[in-house]
């Protein structure tokens, strides 16, 4: 049994210190965003321009909101199923969800559909599912 504790407490370090927090980076995340041209559609001149920074603050508001709402489900997931199904839960989705926002440019290009908000609030979601278990 205690070969099992060392190992949960070692992966939830790691799983912690990969995915737990990503949103509440936001100062550089939003820079980094900016100068890879994010939203550069919405200005009518040279980026950056207020309407690109309106729309990336939306979508972190929305992130940062679903990390307070879905502490109620998180808890519950952590009560019923463990913390090792959580954290790989959580890692799952914040994964895919960090893999979408790669793919958003080309999304917006091909369907005109942006998805850039929804995968944040799953980077958030998923990191908040891990920070539970720590």
């Amino acid at each position: 049994m205690e070969g099992r504790k060392i190992f949960l407490l070692c992966f939830n370090f790691l799983s912690i210190l990969l995915f737990a927090g990503t949103v509440f980076g936001w100062t550089a995340l939003s820079d980094m965003l900016v100068k890879e041209s994010f939203y550069s559609y919405l200005c009518d001149g040279q980026p950056p321009c207020d309407a690109q920074s309106v729309a990336l603050n939306q979508a972190f508001t929305l992130a940062s909101t679903a990390t307070g709402l879905c502490a109620l489900p998180g808890g519950w997931l952590l009560d019923s199923a463990g913390p090792v199904v959580t954290i790989i839960a959580g890692g799952a989705i914040e994964v895919l969800s960090v893999a979408g926002i790669a793919l958003c440019e080309h999304t917006w290009q091909l369907y005109h559909i942006d998805l850039f908000p929804i995968y944040l609030v799953g980077v958030a979601v998923g990191g908040s599912l891990i920070r539970f278990c720590g």
